[in-house]
């Protein structure tokens, strides 16, 4: 009995190609059914059955000995391949994917073979752009049918149609149209066409009788004639294709997010629209739009239920005169934008991610688990009780009390799965007002594309602890700055990895002797004085800590200096951010000799003509407040850093740097206070103008009690000898000056 073959060119992911292909193969009732895709991932396919296998889902190849190498092959609900696969192991039909094994695919990419063959046939098509056809030549049926976008004009002509077997022969014919145009086919095509057609006539010779192909539309040609390549001529194009790779195949979960063109080559757009447009084909508009409304009204904004029936109607109108069986994705964003938004396009943005691409994602049965490093993630997860976090498509914030045992497993976790590269969670900073440390706050969101990265890293170790300490010593090799390093170090650090700190400490210490950039050599003491001061509940290596500080801190004397001279009040700024928290870390430290240093540091950079005005006034007033300075020499450099020979503008920027930290300053000494109000007198009336916004960002920065108590005093008659009148002629008025003294303080 001669073998029946039927051949189903379907768009991969199509939901349109789905229904037409379940309709054909309940009708053909097949025995045998062929897919295409890679043969050596067979063994995923009697998986499907698991209930616990939920697409979206990609079969992931990689070689046993490289797991860098490695392939995927995504699946939807709606994929006609996963219907087809569901279909044969519900009728209990021999089901095989008819590709070339994805070793093979290794074995040329390793080879960068390339090249081309003939065309399958002889006839060219010399009146087309040939240049343009053989680049895509579905882009370019598409501009014939007057679309832009090839898979909207997909979508027009065979998804929104009856969806029934009846395409098929539309789509060979035109497959075969094309095909007849094309000069040449790239090398690795021929090789797979060659491939497939081997396996159409094994499955023959086995004995099958009822064969269904289901294959991407574009193959069609190659493999419906297969008289036309003899069994020996493909036969032998193979012969040479022989690898010693070994392979395996797996399940992992996959996301809507990278089924989109821009993450995978053969996705689509909008995976969410195509899964309801599959579910609710009829009512796939209705259903999209009050999504539309329910989405919006969550997120507080009005919509209205006539607003949505008139997006429903406008959403039709639009279909029918455009000449479409059901209103497609761009009339119902044409309609949703005209009346759901009014117009606006910015909601368009939330509507984009959950409604068209979506944020659906898989999950996997334990049996897919294959990998000793998968294995002992899948532990320490559940050791560490973040099981509900995991494999979750909404973000979630989680508070780690360290004192708990499974909580600080989270952490060390977290921060291992980062040294990986694996962001899973992302610390952030806790509510304001949150002392201690024994309190990390993490926002948590797992990505699909995270496991691939698992099995990658187990190329570092076979647990997350090695793998994470390999890790960080290969990267550390590439690391130059102090900074840098500074911020592997305390991962290590969080990551409970002390042997593994202890070298990130000693190579921090080389390029620091190096380093000139004192303000990243500042930035990498604060965390440390204070984990040396508390203690920590991870193992430390405090003697590295220490000798790291002991080589470092006089190091930071001696370049700081130079550092802050010459520089703009911009950076100023940025200087003084730095300088304060090195500051705090000493006081925490509470290291006598170190703290003697540092404050000789300070009267140095206080010594320095060409340091900005801005960062003088600030460390006269810390070194003042931590009681290094008299308060007599302090009135000393404020009358001249406010004397009249000086520029107001200069004047300004020492006194807002002076006035960082309390304003209460001037409320308890008097000389202080009278030096600044007979600086504002003796200012013009121009330049007191001038001076007044810094001033008022100055005084900003105080707290309401602190302005109020300034502004009494600016208002009494306690302002100095200053008599009223006084300050006539060329300076202000000594009213005006009380005004607009009051004013910096309201």
């Amino acid at each position: 009995m001669e073998a029946t073959l039927q051949y189903y060119g379907i768009r991969h992911h199509g939901p349109g190609s789905s229904a037409a292909l379940m309709t054909a193969l309940r009708r053909q009732q097949p025995d045998c059914i062929l897919i295409e895709g890679p043969s050596d991932a067979e063994s995923c396919i009697p998986i499907v059955a698991d209930p616990k296998l939920r697409p979206p889902v990609a079969i992931l190849i990689y070689r046993k000995k490289d797991l860098s190498t490695a392939a995927y092959f995504p699946f939807t609900s709606y994929s006609p391949e996963w219907q087809a696969i569901q279909f044969g192991l519900k009728k209990k039909i021999e089901i095989r994917f008819m590709d070339w094994p994805q070793a093979l695919q290794f074995e040329l990419a390793d080879r960068a073979d390339k090249g081309v063959q003939t065309s399958l046939f002889n006839n060219r098509l010399d009146t087309l752009n040939a240049a343009e056809l053989t680049r895509d030549p579905l882009q370019f049926i598409a501009r014939l049918a007057g679309y832009d976008d090839v898979e909207r004009w997909w979508e027009v002509t065979f998804e929104h149609t009856g969806a029934t077997e009846i395409i098929f022969p539309g789509i060979s014919k035109m497959m075969h149209e094309l095909r007849a145009t094309q000069p040449a086919q790239s090398l690795e095509t021929t090789f797979r066409e060659a491939y497939m057609r081997t396996r159409i006539r094994q499955a023959i010779k086995d004995g099958f009788h009822n064969i269904a192909v289901v294959c991407g539309a574009w193959h069609l040609p190659a493999l419906e004639s297969l008289d036309l390549f003899s069994a020996r001529e493909d036969k032998k194009l193979l012969q040479g294709l022989k690898t010693k790779l070994k392979t395996e195949a797996v399940w992992i979960p996959w996301s809507y997010e990278r089924m989109t063109r821009a993450q995978y080559g053969a996705g689509m757009t909008s995976p969410a629209w195509y899964e309801l447009l599959h579910q609710k084909k009829d009512q796939a508009a209705v259903y999209w739009m009050a999504k539309v409304a329910q989405l919006l009204r969550k997120k507080d904004l009005d919509v209205s239920s006539a607003a949505t029936i008139e997006g429903i109607r406008l959403a039709n109108t639009l279909s029918s005169m455009r000449g479409l069986a059901i209103p497609g994705l761009k009339e119902l964003q044409n309609a949703a934008i005209s009346v759901i938004c009014q117009g606006q396009t910015e909601p368009m943005r939330l509507i984009y991610q959950k409604l068209i691409v979506g944020d659906k994602i898989g999950r996997v049965p334990d049996s897919q688990i294959i990998s000793p490093l998968q294995k002992d993630l899948v532990a320490r997860i559940k050791k560490a009780r973040l099981t509900k976090f995991y494999n979750t498509t909404e973000p979630a914030t989680k508070k780690l009390d360290l004192r708990v045992a499974s909580n600080m497993e989270a952490s060390i976790l977290l921060h291992q799965l980062l040294l990986l590269g694996i962001a899973w969670g992302k610390k952030n900073k806790g509510p304001k007002g949150q002392t201690g440390s024994f309190a990390e706050y993490w926002r948590l969101k797992w990505r699909p594309d995270y496991m691939m990265r698992v099995i990658d890293a187990g190329m570092w170790g076979k647990t997350i602890r090695l793998a994470s300490a390999s890790k960080a010593l290969h990267q550390l090799d590439t690391l130059q700055k102090p900074e840098d390093i500074a911020h592997l170090l305390a991962l290590c650090l969080n990551s409970n990895l002390p042997n593994t700190s202890v070298k990130v400490i000693e190579k921090l210490e080389d390029t620091a002797a190096l380093s000139s950039d004192v303000l990243s050599l500042m930035e990498t003491l604060p965390p440390i004085f204070q984990l040396l001061k508390y203690g920590s509940t991870r193992s430390v290596p405090e003697g590295a800590l220490r000798i790291l500080v002991e080589q470092l801190a006089p190091r930071i004397f001696v370049l700081l200096p130079i550092a802050c001279a010459g520089k703009n009040d911009e950076t100023a700024r940025e200087i003084y951010a730095q300088l304060i928290d090195f500051h705090q870390g000493l006081l925490i430290w509470d290291d006598a000799e170190l703290l003697e240093s540092w404050y000789r540091t300070l009267f140095k950079i206080m010594n320095i003509s060409t340091v900005p005005d801005f960062l003088l006034g600030a460390i006269l007033r810390l070194c003042f407040d931590k009681g290094q300075l008299a308060f007599d020499d302090v009135v000393l450099q404020m009358s001249y850093a406010l004397s009249g020979m000086r520029e107001p503008l200069h004047a300004v920027h020492w006194l807002e740097g002076f006035l960082k930290g309390s304003g209460l300053i001037f409320v308890y000494h008097q000389p202080l206070w009278e030096l600044i109000n007979q600086w504002i007198q003796q200012l013009s009336e121009e330049r007191f103008q001038e001076s007044l916004p810094l001033l008022r960002r100055a005084f900003s920065a105080y707290q309401p009690a602190e302005r109020r108590k300034l502004l009494a005093k600016a208002k009494s008659k306690g302002v100095g000898q200053v008599e009223p009148g006084q300050g006539e002629g060329d300076g202000v008025s000594w009213e005006l000056a009380l005004e607009l003294l009051g004013s910096m303080t309201s």
